[in-house]
């Protein structure tokens, strides 16, 4: 299932500009002196998408989605989720040092963190409800859990008086 493009995910990292492949040279190999070898090729790429959405996937399986996921909402938020990852991964491969943009402060570790705040959210049973199936797991609509997976009684009841 695919939840986002190459070219969505690419644009949050905008200093990795064209994937090597997408140039096209005269003869040979693409070559253009703005596009350095440390810019990842369109292969590359895809199969950062591929891989990006392959754990997406694994998650929503494992929180009990049918897939595909149907919801225009729940897509909307996976192809946020898929393109933090994906360009986290770009970026990564454009700043491979742990100084400047891939370092602790750079822009990949930010998408990396989006990315894995995205997938926590899934794991949590955020986003619960809107498949095509049924889903099994914890959300805010079924209950809130404690640090040892033990249901926690609801403060609220529908019977409560205020």
């Amino acid at each position: 299932m695919s939840y986002c493009t190459i070219t969505e995910a690419t644009s949050l990292v905008p200093t990795v500009g064209t994937l090597r492949d997408a140039v096209t040279g005269s003869t040979g190999p693409p070559v253009v002196a703005a596009v350095t070898a440390t810019v990842p090729s369109a292969t590359q790429g895809a199969a950062m998408l591929t891989a990006v959405e392959a754990e997406v996937s694994a998650h929503l399986i494992d929180k009990g989605f049918t897939l595909p996921v149907t919801d225009s909402d729940a897509l909307a938020y996976l192809k946020s989720v898929a393109m933090n990852g994906v360009a986290a991964r770009l970026a990564k491969a454009k700043w491979p040092t742990d100084s400047g943009p891939g370092g602790d402060g750079g822009a990949a570790v930010t998408l990396r963190e989006d990315y894995a705040a995205g997938l926590a959210f899934i794991d949590s049973g955020g986003l619960s409800g809107g498949t095509s199936g049924e889903t099994v797991g914890t959300s805010v609509s079924d209950g809130f859990y404690d640090s040892d997976g033990v249901r926690l009684a609801p403060q609220f009841t529908r019977d409560m008086e205020y």
